[in-house]
């Protein structure tokens, strides 16, 4: 097999700035990387390898607002876990905006944002419906 004409065989491109991305070509996709592709790259990241590293994400965003209710000494939400995870990767991206991989990773944490949001909002509306938001 020949050696990748784009990576040179290290699966990662490297930009003059010191970002990189992953190396389309080896993982068999074409070339261009729009924001087709960064979705269906953060969709396969948060169901496939990210949650068999790290388990359940709404569990995993769980210990995390646990663990920092206790450092922050306030309630920390979900939601604020993926707000705060979001973040990290901008304030990283002010340092290098070709880092392919930190686009795509906020992408992923707006997502499970968006998805835990929108469980919590289904449970609200169960519960007001049952009369409990009188409690």
């Amino acid at each position: 097999m020949s050696e990748c004409p784009a990576c040179h065989g290290n699966h990662h491109i490297r930009y003059e700035d010191g970002g990189y991305m992953t190396c389309t070509r080896c993982l068999g996709q074409s070339d261009k990387l729009g924001r087709d592709e960064a979705l269906e790259e953060a969709g396969a990241l948060i169901n496939g390898d990210r949650a068999r590293d790290y388990g359940d994400a709404q569990e995993n965003y769980r210990r995390i607002a646990v663990f920092w209710s206790e450092l922050f000494r306030q309630p920390v939400s979900l939601e604020q876990v993926s707000l705060a995870m979001d973040l990290l990767k901008s304030a990283r991206l002010i340092e290098t905006l070709t880092h392919h991989d930190s686009w795509v990773d906020k992408i992923g944490y707006s997502a499970l944002g968006a998805e835990i949001a929108r469980s919590k909002a289904k449970v609200w509306s169960w519960f007001t419906r049952k009369g409990g938001d009188d409690a």
